[in-house]
């Protein structure tokens, strides 16, 4: 795959909406440049001088530091995605959505940071350009369609960890993962799944509008069984269970499965029920990615089911966002505002990987503003001499219905990794000219897009 930079994963989001609280502005920290574990860009700042984070490439020990930098930003992201798409729905309060939407912020010099890493790190960039299963080591549990959970039950449950399964079938013994967004008890221990998985052949896809996007379907079986765990830490009144997280694809909230208490269960271990919890459905398939541009286009009976397993972390970053733009944060109703239709236009355009350069400016623009200059601007823009001009542009922008939208997204993804987009998935996608952003910007424009909505509500 050719190699080109990608905007920063993890943007400073401000949801609070201007009237709720004060305004917020992008924080800009500034570190020390002679440390790697604080240098924030890798811009050459003189010709043939090496300056901030660049000076650092070619120490091993060094370089080593910033590429661990780069990863815990990857994987803070993509635990935050997962959380905020499970947990969060369009009947979910207003506090809710701005508690938990928050939760994606970071600061302005890890943008600058993350920036900088992926075009200057190989290895950086490598890990955004591998389906999710390839790398599940260097990725929360939430990356994979499977999560399984151990809780111990009391007064309140308690979380224990939890590890992410593949859509593979296997005896998985796996070591617990904290996630501080369910719970602040640092995991230890091992949990033992049972896991059966049947797909079928590439078929026809039921009932879904996925001929126009040249898209196929598998049908898909999982049974899961929590065996066992041991090394835990539940305390002194141990009560654990297991719970699966089944996450069909990226644009779906996952499906939950609680299990009994375990049996034979002392302070460290326990011994689950024998029940299995059973998960069927139809999923779009795309082609698998291709390791260079240049290598044939794979046979359609290669194709691989669109689940987050088989997707980067960028894919998987891209229709989560879409999912929570779309179906979280706006609707019909708040898209027939003169005010947001320009936003809901974006989002649309942002889900089929077409958004223009001319929207992508706008949006950063707003989101690098303060919070309380956001509707301000949007209403002096309606009072310019070519509002009207503005407006019809709107009116002539219908909202998407969901069950349409979603065939689009998985088209775009699968347009994106082969034919004349390139052959590496959407980290390639665009290309730099005067009508669409720079390559990789889509995952710029992802919390951009969030910024602006919960800026303007």
């Amino acid at each position: 795959m050719t190699m080109q930079y990608l905007y920063p994963l993890v943007l400073v989001v401000s949801l609070m909406a201007p009237h709720t609280r004060p305004a917020v502005a992008f924080r800009t920290e500034v570190g020390p440049a002679e440390d790697p574990t604080t240098c924030i860009s890798f811009e050459v700042q003189h010709k043939d001088s090496l300056t901030g984070c660049r000076q650092f490439l070619a120490n091993q020990s060094s370089r080593a530091i910033l590429v661990s930098r780069a990863e815990s930003l990857i994987y803070d992201m993509a635990q935050t995605h997962r959380f905020l798409s499970d947990r969060l729905t369009q009947d979910s309060s207003a506090l809710a959505k701005l508690w938990h939407g928050s939760k994606l912020g970071s600061s302005k010099s890890d943008r600058s940071f993350f920036e900088g890493a992926v075009q200057s790190l190989p290895e950086v960039f490598e890990i955004l350009s591998q389906p999710a299963k390839e790398i599940r080591s260097k990725l929360p549990a939430g990356s994979m369609p499977i999560v399984a959970e151990v809780w111990n039950r009391g007064t309140t449950a308690t979380f224990l960890g939890e590890a992410g399964l593949p859509l593979v079938a296997g005896e998985y013994d796996m070591p617990l993962r904290s996630n501080k967004h369910r719970g602040s008890v640092k995991a230890q221990g091992n949990v033992h799944v049972s896991l059966e998985v049947a797909m079928s052949e590439i078929r026809e896809c039921q009932g879904r509008d996925a001929e126009a996007f040249g898209l196929k379907c598998k049908h898909i079986a999982v049974t899961a069984k929590c065996t066992g765990a041991v090394g835990l830490r539940t305390g002194s009144a141990p009560k654990p269970y297991c719970k699966f997280r089944m996450k069909k694809n990226a644009l779906t909230p996952s499906v939950k499965e609680t299990g009994d208490v375990g049996e034979h269960s002392d302070a460290t271990s326990a011994t689950f029920p024998d029940t299995s919890s059973f998960f069927e459905w139809e999923e779009f398939a795309v082609q698998p990615l291709r390791k260079d541009e240049t290598d044939p286009t794979p046979p359609v009976n290669t194709y691989v089911p669109w689940t987050l397993d088989e997707l980067t972390v960028p894919e998987q970053g891209h229709a989560m966002s879409y999912y929570l733009a779309k179906e979280v944060f706006l609707n019909k109703e708040k898209c027939s505002r003169a005010n947001l239709q320009w936003i809901c236009r974006a989002i649309d355009q942002f889900g089929t990987l077409t958004i223009d350069r001319q929207s992508m400016d706008r949006l950063k623009r707003k989101a690098e503003s303060e919070a309380k200059d956001v509707l301000n601007e949007d209403r002096q823009e309606m009072n310019v001499e070519d509002a009207g001009s503005a407006l019809l542009e709107d009116a002539q922008w219908t909202y998407t219905e969901s069950p349409i939208i979603i065939a689009a997204v998985v088209g775009a993804q699968h347009g994106a990794r082969g034919g004349s987009l390139g052959g590496g998935g959407l980290g390639g996608f665009f290309v730099t000219d005067d009508e669409k952003p720079g390559p990789g910007t889509w995952l710029f424009v992802a919390v951009l897009l969030v910024v602006c909505i919960c800026s303007a509500l």
